[in-house]
């Protein structure tokens, strides 16, 4: 049976004087029923993808600090750490020197090792991705080295 509209009406104005009344209700009632609520989330989603969309590229347009250091903390490293070592490597890449400032931010990596999780140091977007093609594996790095070598004469 559909809802009238009266009654929608009332519904969205419960709401709204009753606010935090029902954000706990609500969050029972999501503890209670996760493969309901995951479908509700999913539907709403695929409804408003547009004005999600839009709501979160303003977010990261307006918070750049805040997203460097959510992506920073997968690896590691917080925003102060990741700007104390730019400074004691004199904002230099700690394989090629090259000057970190003349790059753009996101070709700035901040190294960590994928294995133990331990952080490492700054580095240029082409040496962390040349470490990362050879896995972080010494033994490969020394085989390429010995291959460039034996190649050059």
């Amino acid at each position: 049976m559909a809802e009238s509209e009266a009654r929608k009406k009332y519904r969205r104005e419960w709401a709204a004087a009753h606010r935090e009344r029902g954000n706990v209700a609500r969050r029972r009632w999501a503890l209670a029923n996760p493969e309901k609520e995951r479908l509700l989330r999913a539907n709403y989603r695929v409804r408003n993808i547009e004005k999600i969309t839009a709501r979160n590229t303003a977010w990261r347009a307006a918070n750049p600090e805040k997203i460097r250091d959510i992506n920073l903390r997968r690896k590691g490293w917080t925003l102060q750490q990741f700007n104390i070592a730019l400074k004691v490597q004199k904002f230099r890449c700690a394989i090629c020197n090259i000057d970190l400032r003349s790059l753009p931010q996101k070709q700035v990596h901040a190294d960590h090792c994928h294995l133990s999780g331990r952080r490492r140091d700054v580095l240029c977007h082409h040496c962390n991705a040349g470490l990362g093609a050879f896995r972080d594996t010494p033994k490969l790095l020394m085989a390429a080295r010995a291959y460039l070598l034996k190649r050059r004469r």
